[in-house]
């Protein structure tokens, strides 16, 4: 998967610009307009995100069972469980996040915030989920 990142964007101003009415999107005619096609693809980037997070919980709580230095499962230490437990909460708040503007979005009632959040709070676990991982399995 290729790398995602929030981007603000840029203060472009175009003068004297026509456009010839074959080339205009089709209802595009307001900012309004482009704002909804804009909260609906927020949703298509934060569903990316929610999968490898649960399938990195997995791979680190599978290994943290497997591992034993000291004659028991690295998953018997209380930092570990802890650890486990922050990434499984994130990965539950994220689907949870995601799922809930899925179907609000299906109603027809999700709000730009709504779209923004969703977009953002996935993107960013993931990132953290990827640092714990790493902190799991002794990775530095």
């Amino acid at each position: 998967m290729t790398a995602l990142r929030t981007v603000q964007n840029a203060g472009i101003t175009l003068e004297n610009v026509v456009v010839p009415h074959a080339f205009k999107v089709a209802g595009g005619n307001s900012l309004r307009d482009t704002n909804k096609v804009l909260n609906v693809t927020r949703l298509s980037f934060a569903w990316p995100a929610v999968g490898p997070q649960a399938a990195a919980f997995d791979a680190d709580r599978r290994y943290a069972v497997e591992r034993q230095p000291f004659g028991r499962p690295i998953a018997s230490f209380r930092l570990v469980q802890d650890q486990l437990v922050k990434k499984l909460v994130n990965v539950e708040a994220c689907r949870g996040t995601t799922v809930r503007l899925a179907r609000l979005e299906d109603r027809g009632l999700a709000k730009a915030g709504q779209s923004a959040l969703a977009k953002a709070f996935p993107g960013g676990n993931r990132t953290d989920g990827r640092r714990s991982s790493m902190n799991c399995s002794g990775f530095k």
